[in-house]
């Protein structure tokens, strides 16, 4: 990644487009989604079948595709649009696409094939279907606000943002955003999505937090802190 960008956000998700028999590369790995006329048994596949997972060793004739099977791991930096993006587990990186403008991208969530990226101080926010090798400006954010974090889950992309009761959340992959409220006003600092629900935090209160089912409508809930002696 180096240091030139202050790296601020990652997202780690499966790139779901669509690759030609033609350009397979040897060496990766890839699940066959049709076949037409192609042969990918006679490139690494044990069947040529629909679904089948192989490692190709080099390109085939004919119409059929593949996605690839490997996940990808994509990082917005702060304060400019470059973004980085690795194929073998964040060993080694390579230059993204760069995202639509130089903003200040906090955060970023993967989600049904789209990367999700927000900005905080501004209205901005950039989806990517192709692990971040191209972006595209998503529907602006319901408010200029100072957005902090973006999660995926039930079936929507969901921001919360701080010093106030903002959050939004996009069920067609951030090209609309419809608002919604947290249940106080407080520096909401992050959201995560997981047992079927979302949950957000605040760095201000050390015991303020939100769930919400839906990522619609937010319920009031408390951090129990204790203090461990050891």
């Amino acid at each position: 990644l180096g240091d030139v960008y202050k790296r601020q956000s990652l997202a780690v998700g499966q790139d779901l487009t669509s690759i030609p028999a033609a350009n397979l590369v040897a060496g990766t790995a890839y699940k066959i989604t049709s076949l037409s006329d192609s042969l990918f048994n006679v490139v690494g596949a044990e069947t040529n079948f629909v679904g089948t997972t192989f490692i190709a060793t080099g390109p085939t004739t004919g119409a059929g595709t593949v996605v690839a099977v490997n996940s990808v791991a994509v990082a917005v930096a702060r304060g400019n649009n470059a973004t980085a993006r690795s194929v073998d587990g964040g060993i080694t990186w390579v230059a993204g696409g760069n995202l639509p403008n130089s903003s200040q991208w906090i955060s970023i969530a993967y989600g049904r094939g789209t990367w999700v990226a927000v900005a905080t101080g501004g209205t901005a926010n950039a989806y990517s279907t192709d692990g971040g090798q191209t972006w595209t400006a998503g529907g602006v954010l319901p408010a200029s606000t100072t957005w902090t974090s973006v999660a995926y889950g039930a079936g929507k992309f969901v921001a919360v943002a701080s010093s106030g009761t903002q959050a939004a959340y996009s069920t067609d992959n951030g090209t609309t955003w419809t608002t919604a409220t947290l249940p106080s006003s407080t520096n909401w600092s992050s959201v995560a999505f997981g047992n079927n629900r979302f949950v957000a935090v605040s760095s201000t209160s050390g015991t303020a937090a939100a769930y919400s089912l839906d990522g619609i409508d937010w319920e009031a809930s408390t951090i129990t802190l204790s203090l461990i002696h050891i």
